[in-house]
């Protein structure tokens, strides 16, 4: 009887504990602007394209949605990065690096695979 009664525990705070998460699954949205197939899409193909007669690229107006540049302490890994470096612990930092180049370039385009 004993081990039933843990069993039954264990199930009941199992529960308890998976509503949570079921709940926040929910809240992320699979489609329209904010599911995260087109959170992407829109990093890539506007944040960071670039079409011949563009204005300057500034960084902190053009990827300000998807990077935190008032708390800028992160990882940020990109192994095309210009420079020397290809790992930054700060936003403001890995976005600024970028600048020269993009602002360099005639266009920078870029294409998707997958998804719908």
């Amino acid at each position: 009887m004993t081990h039933i009664k843990i069993r039954l525990a264990a199930a009941l705070a199992f529960g308890i504990c998976a509503a949570p998460v079921a709940a926040q699954d929910s809240s992320c949205p699979r489609e329209g602007a904010d599911a995260p197939l087109a959170l992407h899409a829109d990093w890539i193909m506007k944040g960071w394209e670039r079409h011949e007669g563009d204005g300057k690229f500034e960084f902190s107006q053009k990827l300000n949605r998807y990077y935190d540049l008032e708390n800028t302490k992160g990882v940020f890994y990109d192994n095309f990065a210009p420079g020397s470096t290809q790992l930054f612990d700060n936003s403001a930092r890995y976005g600024a690096n970028w600048e020269a180049l993009q602002n360099a370039a005639r266009s920078v385009r870029h294409g998707l695979t997958g998804g719908s």
